[in-house]
Formats: C-alpha cells, sequence, structure tokens
C-alpha cells in the first residue's frame, strides 16, 4: 500500500511556518500515534510513505527528520526523501522500488526531467519493477482538468504533470501516482503502464475544506508481473464528510 502523507509527525515545540496573519498559509502536523495508525490501516500489506510533498516540513527540517524516523519505529517504510529508490518486499519474496518526487524543497524536483530520467532508470536497472509517487501540479476545483502544460499555483511553478509521467513511464515505471491537485484527474495508459494523474483527497480530517469536488477520492490498485506490466487495475471511488471520515 502507498500513501502520500502529507504533514510533519510529531509533538512537542516546532519552528513556526505561517506569518501571523497569512491567509494561504498551512501548517500540518500530526500526532506520533498516527505513524501506528497507519501501519494498522494497512493491515498485513507492507505500507510506504511518501514524504516529498509541500507539507512535509511544517514543522521544519528537523521536524522532517522526526517524521520519517517516527514512520519507520512504526513498521512503515517511507520514500521521497532522496533520489534512491525504496525497495520494499511484498507477496512471496518479490520487490518493487517506489521513487518519491515533488516540486518543493522536500523531495527530489520533479520539473527536473532528466534527472527523473535518471532516477527512475536506476531503480528499473536495479530491482525491475518501479512505482513513483509524485506531488505536483496546481490545486483545487479549477485544477480537475489534466494537460500537458507546465502548472502554477499561488505564483509557484508546480510542474507539467503529464510530461512528468511520459519520462517517468518511459524509463521503466510502472505506475505513476499523482496527488498535489487534491482533486480527481485522469489516468492514463502508456503501453502496458499507467498514470494516475490525481486520486484526490482520502483522509483530510480537520478543519479544511470538504466542499464539493474536494471531497472526493479514490484508490487506486494494480497489479505488476515479473515483467513490470500491469495486468491488472482497478479504482474506486471514496468521499468524505466533515470533519473527514471516508467512506467508498
Amino acid at each position: 500500500m502507498l500513501l502520500n502523507i502529507e504533514g510533519a509527525i510529531g509533538s512537542g515545540p516546532a519552528p513556526r511556518k505561517c506569518r501571523p496573519g497569512s491567509t494561504a498559509c498551512y501548517a500540518f502536523r500530526q500526532p506520533p500515534y498516527v505513524a501506528d495508525a497507519l501501519r494498522r490501516f494497512a493491515g498485513d500489506a507492507a505500507l510506504v510513505g511518501n514524504v516529498a510533498n509541500n507539507h512535509a516540513m511544517d514543522a521544519g527540517p528537523e521536524g522532517w527528520s522526526v517524521t520519517m524516523a517516527t514512520l519507520r519505529q512504526a513498521g512503515v517504510w517511507v520514500t521521497g526523501s532522496d533520489t534512491l529508490a525504496t525497495p520494499v518486499v511484498v507477496g512471496e519474496g518479490d520487490t518493487v522500488a517506489v521513487l518519491g518526487f515533488s516540486t518543493f524543497v522536500a523531495g527530489p524536483d520533479a520539473r527536473d526531467l532528466p534527472a527523473v530520467r535518471r532516477h527512475v532508470a536506476r531503480a528499473f536497472a536495479r530491482y525491475g519493477r518501479v512505482i513513483v509517487s509524485v506531488h505536483m501540479g496546481a490545486e483545487g476545483r479549477r485544477a480537475q482538468r489534466t494537460r500537458d502544460a507546465a502548472e502554477r499555483f499561488l505564483g509557484e511553478d508546480r510542474g507539467n504533470p503529464v510530461a512528468f509521467a511520459r519520462v517517468a513511464l518511459e524509463s521503466g515505471a510502472s505506475l505513476v501516482v499523482g496527488h498535489g491537485p487534491h482533486v480527481l484527474r485522469a489516468a492514463r495508459w502508456r503501453g502496458d503502464a499507467l498514470a494516475f494523474y490525481s486520486l484526490g483527497n482520502l483522509l483530510t480530517y480537520g478543519p479544511l475544506n470538504l466542499r464539493e469536488p474536494l471531497d472526493v477520492g479514490g484508490i487506486a490498485c494494480a497489479s505488476i508481473d515479473p515483467a513490470a506490466r500491469i495486468v491488472d487495475a482497478a479504482f474506486r471511488s471514496t468521499f468524505q464528510v466533515p470533519p473527514g471520515v471516508a467512506y467508498p
């Protein structure tokens, strides 16, 4: 199971991210027991948490390190902290490599397409099967369309998700999973490989906007054969009701 873990995990003092009176700044921090809850949520499956996103450092660089240490202590594999793939043992001892990217300080840069190609190709050469998690693209109800163009949000360069997915799949990834826009977007096959450009919001508990379409998310399921081909894929939609309870 692969989740995008958006926000710091930890307790105690942390540096202030948002200036007093700011209206377009959000800082997310979750208590340490969330790591154990996520591990239980996955059941017997291996759980990989992506920490390459724009809220992973909401408690500062030290808080990012604490987040990763807390996840690992709970038995969660971590990806997105560097350019090296996270090898995850699944099924009958098979190994799948997972890489995380973003357009922010936390994680390898999804906008640097030559570097993306190198990192994915290296993981494919070593492990044979690669899944990529990426946090990029504009956000919100106006960001539901999937276009092959660079996107901006709040004055930031959020990259071109279509170009990113194309490069990642061409370089050996079997599956690309996007989650930056916080709304559902299209999915696209490229041969026997698959890209989900955005899976929306699964769990956003708290005082957050859950008006449609921000209340909608989805769970993507896929099987990858030894030849790195997607041989079975499914999508299950979800929705949330305040304060963030998810239903199928």
